[in-house]
């Protein structure tokens, strides 16, 4: 069974593990049927899963829409998250109408009448001062009439998720691919986000799929991605790089919660395993050894 943690700054009691949603926008490979997203649903509730996380941007709401059928009516044991801003490749939108009417789309994609955390998504591709100027405080009044909970900020760049969450506005912060069994970029920024108050979700803890045997993007942004997936390749039937990759990612105490999304039936099986099991140290230490060279540089 899944265990809670209480965050430190926002106190909501969150799953250990997170089940991201974004596969059931279908913008992946494996395609999720709506029987196969609420038995996958049903059974990480019944395992102790209890925080789930989409967005809109997410098959153009398709995600949100199935997570919503997907979800039990009572959700007072969820806790649920969204995001504004997003809404396709190249298309982003904070202004107070648009995320207003988003997050009137969200609550009845999701069948609830409160969010728990709403995340601006991706704050990297649009200026600073929209973030900071207009879509915190649209966020911030929508949280005085009790409409959602928890404001927070999503993206990639750790610098500015560090600088905006400066903000008091700022509750949550959500961080990609930076603390996993390659790359621990996250650590060196985790003393600023304590100063500035705000909690951290740690998403990604096959490092957007390049910790995988086969299953890294083409746009995965790393530069060594090439060099990466070959030595995983290289390596021998008896190390499981997904499950070794995911038991160090959940083995600590900095984070509150490890997000990941699920497609399928095999993945949840897996995790919940793998999180109920003991770390094999010497496969730890023989992935942490071949991966050594690449400890200096800055994925940030």
């Amino acid at each position: 069974m899944i265990k809670t943690k209480k965050a430190k700054f926002t106190g909501l009691e969150f799953s250990t593990i997170g089940f991201g949603a974004s596969p059931f926008g279908n913008i992946y490979n494996d395609h999720v049927s709506e029987d196969q997203a609420k038995s996958l649903v049903k059974k990480a509730i019944e395992n102790g899963i209890t925080y789930f996380d989409v967005a809109p941007y997410y098959g153009l709401s398709r995600a949100e829409v199935v997570l919503g059928k997907s979800l039990p009516k009572k959700k007072n044991s969820i806790i649920l998250s969204t995001k504004i801003g997003r809404y396709g490749e190249n298309k982003f939108d904070f202004s107070k109408n648009t995320i207003e009417r988003s997050i009137n789309q969200s609550l009845k994609n999701l069948k609830t009448d409160h969010i728990n955390i709403i995340f601006c998504h991706d704050i990297e591709f649009v200026p600073e001062e929209i973030i900071i100027q207009e879509a915190l405080p649209t966020l911030q009044k929508l949280k005085q009439k009790g409409i959602i909970s928890h404001i927070g900020i999503s993206g990639y760049p750790l610098k500015l998720l560090s600088k905006i969450s400066k903000n008091n506005i700022v509750d949550i912060v959500l961080s990609y691919g930076h603390y996993n069994i390659l790359n621990q970029e996250l650590f060196n920024y985790l003393e600023e986000f304590k100063k500035n108050n705000v909690d951290i979700i740690n998403a990604s803890p096959f490092c957007m799929g390049l910790l995988t045997k086969n299953n890294c993007p083409s746009w995965h942004p790393y530069k060594e991605k090439k060099e990466i997936t070959k030595l995983i390749k290289s390596l021998p039937s008896n190390l499981n790089i997904e499950k070794e990759s995911f038991q160090f990612t959940l083995n600590q105490n900095q984070f509150t919660t490890t997000l990941t999304g699920i497609a399928k039936e095999k993945d949840l099986s897996d995790i919940l395993y793998w999180a109920n099991n003991k770390i094999n140290e010497k496969n730890q230490n023989q992935i942490k050894n071949m991966f050594k060279s690449y400890q200096n540089i800055n994925w940030a």
